[in-house]
């Protein structure tokens, strides 16, 4: 199982935590590479039909055998640590990402385990002063 954590502080997302190398891919492309508006776009990238890339800040996205694959642009060798997953994964991840974000949450966890994503926000400190969970 491979974790980041990404916190959330004057509408600015940051990653605090990533598990591994692929996650840490992933925690970039969610508070870098793709703001809020840009996950249906990205979606329809993903759904167009055409085996391609794109290319981002620090990372980017390719499209091969319908698989997504996520790597960084500054690697001597980008697909030594590049997360591949089957594109519906990725548009799951993409879909979860924009669900949870609508809460509003302070803190998110993805995690992925046996070949999904899960996205969990956390908000903090509500109006009472108590923690709330919402997970997709």
């Amino acid at each position: 199982m491979s974790q980041v954590r990404l916190f959330h502080k004057n509408k600015i997302w940051s990653m605090v935590y990533s598990s591994d190398d692929t996650m840490n891919l992933v925690g970039f492309l969610i508070t870098d590479e793709i703001p809020m508006k840009g996950v249906v776009e990205r979606i329809k990238w993903l759904l167009n039909g055409r085996e391609d890339s794109i290319g981002c800040n620090y990372i980017f996205m390719e499209k091969e055998h319908g698989n997504a694959i996520l790597a960084c642009l500054f690697d001597e060798d980008p697909y030594y640590r590049a997360l591949i997953v089957p594109i519906p994964v990725m548009i799951d991840l993409l879909e979860q990402w924009a669900t949870v974000c609508k809460m509003n949450p302070d803190e998110v966890i993805i995690t992925y385990d046996q070949g999904k994503f899960h996205v969990e926000g956390k908000i903090l400190n509500d109006s009472n002063g108590r923690s709330a969970l919402s997970s997709h």
